[in-house]
């Protein structure tokens, strides 16, 4: 295949949001590059604050602005004004070897048929977990493609394909709209190539909270249930997630350590945060339980469970109200994992696959009672701490506390008529 000495070959693309800290050493990178052919670098300002534009300018990078937040919305502007034959994406935060461009012109001038080329990234002085979750999953990557000759994923800041027929990132997709959905639009028009041998060297800034952190909000939550749901939906429920930036990971002091919470606290404050959040989280479960078991409820105990689904959604209210007297942010991440594992609990057949099962309005009402028992423990903390926090309401802690147990004693005594159905024959 041969190339016409004055096209560019390659456009790179690099979203940015307040990425002076580590921008520059991105951009000397490209610079060194040891490819002869012609290539431009594009910057996607998205609505920085600080002087990303101003690095961009002084490298000689090509400056475009989006004012759209989020990554799709940010690398489909660059692609659009790319002008390269193959457009490449890459990270603000990543440093590459000086013969990454001159790697993918090869593996594309091999297979003259590919769509796209990518390859994996490796982390900056990564945590042990990190590194080993890297290299068994990139490996595994790489073992696929060599068996199978398909590619399964792909990193956003790894991956070039080419200008010419791309349908364009899906702008209503944040975290992993650029990678997922992206590797799916590619494979609709043909091959992907994977080159293991040519890795990028990216930050490990977004890990660094720890591997629960990592899979739960930052995988599960922001990646995986936001691309569901963003795509099912045909809209953006989850937006991108929070920015986590070099300076805020290398600050040393208790704000940059609790900034997930959105504000300087204490630990103690922290500890409470968590502590309400974590309860919150059940209520949003258990007022999900309560109407599924109020729904398939019949005879006297439909009423008295239609009452009580009010009563629990005025106590997550309740809850609610507290948290915000005591300047603790909700986290929603952990209100849609509660969301998710009541609706995952409701697989479970008890026996019956076809049909609903007896035993189900027992096992209900006993997850109902340990819910209600937990929430009436929480006001009970609570109501301990009011003596000295002139912001909780001792009275209504006492009216919450109060009906939390007459709601359990209601509870018991309808999950005792449940075992007479469910058991009395036998």
């Amino acid at each position: 295949m041969s190339v016409v000495a004055d096209t560019i070959r390659f456009s790179v693309v690099v979203p940015a949001f307040n990425e002076g800290h580590s921008l520059s050493a991105t951009l000397r990178s490209l610079q060194q590059q040891d490819f002869t052919g012609r290539f431009e670098v594009i910057v996607v300002d998205n609505n920085s604050s600080d002087d990303t534009a101003a690095i961009a300018q002084r490298h000689g990078a090509r400056l475009l602005s989006e004012r759209r937040p989020g990554v799709c919305a940010a690398r489909q502007c660059g692609t659009a004004a790319a002008g390269g034959e193959i457009v490449v994406s890459t990270d603000a935060d990543t440093v590459h070897p000086r013969d990454w461009l001159t790697r993918l012109d090869d593996q594309f001038r091999r297979v003259e048929c590919a769509v796209a080329v990518a390859g994996p990234c490796r982390y900056q002085d990564p945590p042990l977990w990190v590194a080993l979750f890297a290299w068994l999953g990139f490996d595994g990557v790489a073992g696929l493609f060599m068996l199978s000759g398909r590619v399964c994923y792909l990193t956003a800041t790894n991956v070039a394909f080419r200008r010419e027929g791309f349908p364009g990132y899906d702008q209503i997709l944040t975290q992993g709209g650029d990678e997922i959905d992206l590797l799916r639009r590619l494979q609709s028009r043909g091959r992907i190539v994977w080159d293991a041998a040519n890795p990028v060297l990216t930050s490990a800034r977004r890990l660094e909270r720890g591997l629960v952190y990592t899979f739960v909000v930052s995988f599960g939550y922001y990646y995986a249930l936001s691309y569901l749901l963003n795509r099912m939906l045909s809209r953006m429920v989850i937006g991108p997630a929070p920015a986590i930036r070099a300076s805020q990971v290398d600050a040393p002091t208790q704000a940059g350590r609790s900034r997930s919470r959105g504000a300087r606290m204490d630990k103690q404050h922290a500890l409470l945060g968590i502590y309400l959040n974590d309860h919150l989280t059940g209520a949003t479960g258990g007022v999900e339980l309560f109407r599924r078991a109020t729904g398939s409820a019949q005879g006297p105990a439909k009423p008295v469970l239609e009452q009580l689904t009010a009563e629990v959604e005025q106590d997550r209210q309740s809850l609610r109200a507290l948290m915000q007297s005591l300047k603790i942010p909700i986290q929603r991440y952990k209100l849609a994992a509660g969301w998710v594992a009541e609706k995952a609990g409701r697989f479970k057949p008890n026996g019956h696959l076809l049909s609903r099962s007896p035993l189900s309005d027992l096992t209900e009402l006993e997850g109902l009672l340990l819910g209600v028992q937990g929430k009436a423990a929480g006001w009970r903390a609570i109501r301990h701490l009011a003596a000295g926090d002139s912001r909780l309401d001792s009275a209504d802690l006492d009216r919450l506390i109060e009906r939390a147990e007459r709601q359990a004693e209601t509870l018991e005594q309808l999950r005792l008529q449940a075992v007479t159905r469910v058991f009395a024959s036998s």
